[in-house]
């Protein structure tokens, strides 16, 4: 790793750069999960009331 001691700047790109991509896959979760979840939450419900029946 002698690139990061003659260019230091480097390491603050590469952070960066897996700042953007981990932030990116974090906000796709957060988006999605909560959907899929509540949808996942109607069908077994869907599915109590029509054994009740």
């Amino acid at each position: 790793m002698d690139v990061l001691i003659y260019y230091p700047w480097l390491f603050v790109v590469f952070a960066a750069i897996l700042g953007l991509i981990v932030g990116s896959f974090l906000n796709v979760v957060i988006h999605r999960l909560p959907i899929m979840m509540e949808r996942g939450w109607r069908e077994e419900c869907a599915e109590a009331s029509q054994n009740t029946r």
